[in-house]
């Protein structure tokens, strides 16, 4: 049965590799300071292909938040579209918005935002079932063993170091089979050797299952690890080390 599943797999990443994942064109926001505009981006145009590993990088305010914000429906461009596997999601109304998210994205924050009273597998199974899904332990087992967590699947969050519950977070944001990884600040919250074990898996997905990854970061950990690297300043690409 296993080697079924891979070869499934194997297949769905080669029909993936090559198609766009994420198009932003000419896309601004324009927040308001105490009746300031503050131009946040500024007409960018990018695009990802589906099994690129892509690292936002710059200093802070330079967009990457809020560039991560609106390809994954989470805040809203003020000009230009943003079109996620071929679906301009740019004037989509929230309930539109919140089912992209839950079935199209997956999202992991510095912040693990794991539910403190439920178990590793209850956390990844809470992702499904939000979908309406059933029969759900196995999937979540199954995405916790890939991460090398099945023998702490019972363990409570407070149980767990911060580089457990990270895998934790990923397992429950790619157990939906998301067309897109978005990670604000993956490592923030985890020491050296934490990040080498996240970045290391992180790149096994993006090699072996063709998971397409968007990371926004400050640590040349990450950097290293990214295929692609793409510099904002002041809401703008400056440069883009291209992609595959």
């Amino acid at each position: 049965m296993s080697g079924e599943i891979e070869k499934i797999e194997k297949i769905e990443k080669i029909e993936k590799i090559g198609r766009p994942v994420l198009q932003l064109e000419g896309v601004s926001r324009v927040y308001a300071d105490e009746g300031v505009p503050v131009r946040a981006l500024d007409e960018v145009t990018l695009n990802v292909q589906a099994g690129e590993f892509v690292c936002l990088v710059g200093p802070s305010g330079s967009g990457k938040s809020t560039l991560l914000n609106i390809a994954g429906g989470l805040d809203r461009a003020s000009a230009g579209r943003v079109i996620l596997d071929s679906l301009d999601i740019t004037g989509l109304p929230e309930h539109q918005l919140a089912d992209i998210r839950l079935r199209r994205i997956g999202f992991v924050f510095q912040a693990f935002n794991l539910l403190p009273v439920l178990s590793a597998v209850e956390n990844v199974e809470f992702m499904l079932q939000l979908r309406g899904e059933r029969d759900v332990r196995a999937r979540a087992m199954d995405m916790l063993r890939l991460l090398d967590m099945s023998e702490l699947a019972h363990r409570r969050p407070a149980e767990l170091s911060g580089g457990q519950q990270q895998r934790v977070a990923i397992a429950r944001a790619l157990v939906g089979k998301p067309v897109l990884l978005l990670a604000d600040e993956p490592s923030a919250n985890l020491d050296s050797k934490a990040t080498e074990n996240l970045l290391s898996l992180l790149r096994r997905l993006n090699d072996e299952r063709g998971v397409s990854i968007i990371t926004a970061t400050h640590d040349p950990l990450v950097m290293r690890h990214a295929r692609r690297t793409v510099t904002l300043q002041d809401g703008r690409v400056v440069l883009d080390s291209g992609g595959r």
